[in-house]
């Protein structure tokens, strides 16, 4: 079999001790414009608009969104695909569009929203989308709200053999244990949409 296509998405929540993020980002997003002439993809793991819940989520080692909009000013437009702020979404998550679109500008920034993993950690942690693998209404009111801020919006719901394969977002949350940041390292994972 032959792939004529191939579309490889750098994805990162963006941890704290990694000390050439910018860098890094920077470097991919030339890859992404030049070598593969737009059609590749970065995707920045949020999950909520709120720091504490965000503090929660990832153990206190990501960023601040505040933090990465400072770097996500210094990017360059994206030529093709826009860069991707990903939710995978709880349904007590909070995702405030004005306070994204006075961080992220729409026209270089997506908004992409999957179901949280209901993996045992998210469920003992009391984090689940209620119905978001059998109704659209989860993600309405959200998605309205982000495009009436100027943001692309893509819902995506995996299917349950992705979810029970474990290969889609939301895997990093509450991992069952702390996470060691000194092994937390950018990849690169090909991926086609």
């Amino acid at each position: 079999m032959r792939i004529e296509t191939i579309h490889p998405v750098l994805t990162t929540s963006l941890p704290k001790k990694f000390k050439k993020l910018e860098e890094k980002l920077l470097e991919w997003c030339d890859i992404k414009n030049n070598t593969y002439n737009g059609q590749a993809g970065l995707q920045i793991s949020i999950n909520s608009t709120n720091e504490e819940q965000r503090d929660d989520m990832f153990n206190n080692c990501s960023l601040s969104v505040q933090d990465f909009s400072v770097i996500a000013d210094k990017l360059p437009n994206p030529i093709g695909r826009k860069y991707c702020l990903n939710f995978a979404y709880s349904s007590n998550f909070e995702i405030d569009a004005k306070k994204l679109s006075n961080l992220f500008s729409p026209e270089k920034w997506m908004i992409k929203i999957t179901p949280i993993h209901n993996n045992q950690e998210c469920r003992k942690n009391g984090y689940e989308t209620k119905g978001g693998y059998t109704s659209f209404k989860p993600y309405q009111e959200v998605e309205e709200s982000l495009k009436s801020h100027g943001f692309d919006v893509l819902i995506f719901v995996p299917s349950m053999d992705e979810e029970k394969g474990l290969v889609t977002c939301g895997n990093a949350i509450l991992g069952g244990s702390k996470m060691n940041t000194k092994n937390v390292k950018m990849k690169i994972e090909g991926q086609s949409e």
